[in-house]
């Protein structure tokens, strides 16, 4: 009988344990721990271009503003900003930022940065052309940039939610077209132009910052001098900034009339802000006097003037390829064209809305063209670089994800974009396509190398399988 009354103990303490076990908090949860629980909110706040770059100090002011209008959330609010280096370095920062969140979570981003057009690379955009978009030493074409947002979505992140703000010109050019952004119900494109029109700058007592990102995002969200207790975007005064109203309230007030700000779901009900006592806006935050003067010519430029300055790189130049002479007894080469740089895009005179947010960028190839590999091959290892994926490949992706230098021959840089022929464009690397390079792909290359099914995305070149870099 005593072991029996022992053994029941033993069972009723397992399954108390068992029972705590289950219900202790985990990392990735929430405020109470629950999915389900009490709505979390996740933001980042992205300056797109380098360090002394053009517009740098317009975006970085939106970005310090936002953060301060966005401090006063209600919910359990956690902010991040980020000045990325490159394209790969934005996408661990979202996935930092939101792989917290979970099923009821709210996640909110935004991005000022310079933006242009390129020609339509894969024959998905109706109008013939990509959005191009600056993010530290890279440009990201439009097909592209959802990658990472799309890739949170799926793990079950911002469930509640995700609200994508982009400040730059062309950037319209996200939400129509193929292969752009697509967020399900909940989730809401916001962007300062159409795809063809520009974002501006603007200057106010020497504090400069951008139209769309100043004086439609960061007012609408903040309580402007004349203080009445309630964002200005809060048109039913219920505490609430929906992404509708936000919206709204930036097609109103941008004070660009070239521009017109877009929204993939002008009706969105996903709340941007829930306040108590919205930030005061007084526009406080000054530039030097040094950048105010390099930049417009002089300190004492008119409240409320655009700048009249534009830096735009030309259009990379098109040549005509030199006709192969047609075999005659006496031949006559016909000579090659000179290659004629196309006008850059801004007046010489008082521009109005042509800015430091708009350049078309050249597109920088990654790889040779026609280059062929093995999808995997990370090093381009073998004649011709045709060696099934290894170990060695298995290594080098592990140490790029811990910010280790990688030999990797002639291949591109881990991490980079490259155009496959017959699939979409894919990060180096990333042999799962799963818009990250990362430890996943490691474990799935050693998988392979040990004849085991490998899980990858639909549009993925199979591993191992010859791929033609385009």
């Amino acid at each position: 009988m005593p072991y029996l009354i022992r053994g029941w103990w033993v069972a009723v303490w397992s399954a108390t344990l068992l029972l705590l076990l289950a219900s202790a908090p985990t990392f990735l949860e929430d405020s109470t721990a629950t999915a389900g629980g009490a709505v979390d909110v996740h933001s980042l706040l992205v300056n797109g271009i380098p360090a002394g770059g053009a517009g740098q100090a317009h975006v970085q002011n939106d970005v310090d503003h936002l953060e301060d209008a966005l401090d006063v959330e209600a919910r359990v609010h956690t902010i991040t900003t980020a000045n990325p280096a490159t394209w790969a370095a934005l996408q661990g920062s979202i996935a930092a930022a939101f792989a917290p969140s979970d099923d009821d979570d709210v996640c909110i981003f935004y991005i000022g940065t310079h933006g242009g057009l390129w020609a339509d690379n894969n024959g998905d955009e109706a109008d013939g052309n990509d959005g191009a978009y600056q993010v530290g030493a890279n440009f990201v074409r439009d097909d592209d940039f959802d990658a990472p947002f799309a890739a949170r979505i799926a793990a079950g992140d911002c469930g509640g939610g995700l609200a994508v703000m982009v400040m730059a010109c062309k950037s319209g050019e996200l939400i129509v077209g193929g292969n752009d952004f697509a967020l399900g119900a909940a989730g809401v494109v916001m962007t300062a132009t159409n795809q063809v029109q520009n974002a501006s700058g603007f200057l106010v007592g020497g504090h400069v910052h951008s139209r769309y990102g100043g004086n439609g995002l960061v007012r609408g969200l903040s309580d402007v001098p004349v203080a009445d207790a309630d964002a200005e975007a809060d048109a039913n005064t219920n505490n609430t900034v929906t992404a509708s109203e936000l919206h709204a309230y930036a097609v109103a007030n941008d004070g660009d009339a070239a521009a017109d700000p877009q929204s993939s779901n002008a009706g969105s009900a996903l709340p941007v802000l829930i306040y108590d006592v919205p930030a005061p806006h007084n526009r406080a935050y000054q530039e030097p006097e040094a950048f105010v003067s390099s930049v417009v010519g002089s300190a004492s430029i008119p409240q409320g003037q655009t700048e009249d300055f534009c830096e735009v790189p030309a259009a990379p130049p098109t040549t005509t390829p030199t006709p192969t002479p047609t075999p005659t007894p006496t031949p006559t080469p016909t000579a090659t064209p000179t290659a004629t740089a196309s006008a850059s895009p801004c007046p010489t005179v008082s521009p109005t809305n042509c800015d430091v947010f708009n350049f078309t960028p050249t597109p920088t190839p990654t790889g040779t063209p026609g280059t062929d590999t093995t999808w995997g091959n990370a090093n381009c290892s073998g004649v011709d670089g045709l060696d099934p994926p290894d170990p060695v490949d298995s290594l080098l992706t592990l140490r790029h994800d811990v910010g280790l230098p990688v030999n990797i021959g002639d291949c591109p840089p881990m991490g980079e974009i490259v155009d496959v022929e017959n699939a979409s464009p894919h990060l180096w690397g990333d042999v799962d396509c799963s818009g990250e390079v990362d430890p996943v792909d490691s474990l799935k290359l050693l998988r392979f190398d040990a004849g085991l099914f490998v899980s990858q995305n639909a549009d993925c070149p199979a591993m191992g399988s010859v791929v033609t870099l385009t």
